[in-house]
C-alpha cells in the first residue's frame, strides 16, 4: 500500500504526522541535528533536554502512530518521473553511505573529495586530525593511513590505487 504522505527528513518538522494519515519517513536517522545536541533548551514542551533524550521522545511518539512506517535511507534527489524503491514508492532514491578519513594536507585525500564532490556523491569527511576519528580509524576499521574510504562498511585504503573498486561500489562510470 502506498503512503497518503511522504516525509524527507526525520528531524522535529519530519517527526509531525496526523492519526489516521499512512506515511512514509526517510532519514538517515531520526531527530537531525537536534540529536547531537548535549543539551537543547527551551525545546516546545522541554525546558532543558539533551539530544539523546529528545531523540527517544520522538521515537515514543512515532510508536503511537502504527501507520508511518520509517526507512533509513540518504535521499539524494526526489525525481517526480518516478525511481521506485523497494516498497514501490516512486518519490525518492537512496545512497550508500561513504564515509572518508583524511588529512587536510593529504593530497590523495584532497583529490578524491573533489572527484566525489564533481560526481555528486554526498560523503562524511571525518578528519583525523580530530582524536576521536583517529580512534575510529584505528579500532574500528584497523587502519591508520588516510585516506579511507568506507562505502557501506567495505573498506578502502588509498583513493588512486582504488579508483576502479570505488566507481564499481558506487555504481558511478569515469
Amino acid at each position: 500500500m502506498e503512503p497518503e504522505v511522504v516525509v524527507v527528513g526525520a528531524g522535529p518538522a519530519g517527526m509531525t504526522t496526523r492519526a489516521g494519515v499512512s506515511c512514509l519517513v526517510l532519514s538517515q536517522d531520526i531527530g537531525g541535528q537536534a540529536a547531537w545536541g548535549p543539551e537543547i533548551q527551551n525545546y516546545l514542551g522541554c525546558r532543558l533536554i539533551s539530544g539523546v533524550e529528545l531523540i527517544n521522545k520522538f521515537y515514543e511518539h512515532l510508536s503511537t502512530f502504527p501507520a508511518v512506517k520509517q526507512e533509513f535511507a540518504q535521499v539524494t534527489r526526489v525525481d517526480q518521473e518516478g525511481l521506485p524503491d523497494k516498497e514501490g514508492i516512486t518519490m525518492a532514491q537512496a545512497e550508500k553511505k561513504l564515509t572518508i578519513f583524511t588529512l587536510p594536507t593529504c593530497p590523495d585525500c584532497i583529490q578524491a573529495k573533489r572527484w566525489l564532490t564533481a560526481k555528486g556523491i554526498s560523503f562524511e569527511e571525518r578528519s583525523v586530525d580530530n582524536p576521536q576519528h583517529l580512534e575510529e580509524l584505528r579500532t574500528k576499521y584497523h587502519r591508520m593511513a588516510v585516506p579511507t574510504i568506507v562505502v557501506d562498511g567495505q573498506v578502502l585504503v588509498g583513493f588512486t590505487n582504488n579508483r576502479a573498486k570505488l566507481m564499481e561500489l558506487l555504481g558511478v562510470s569515469d
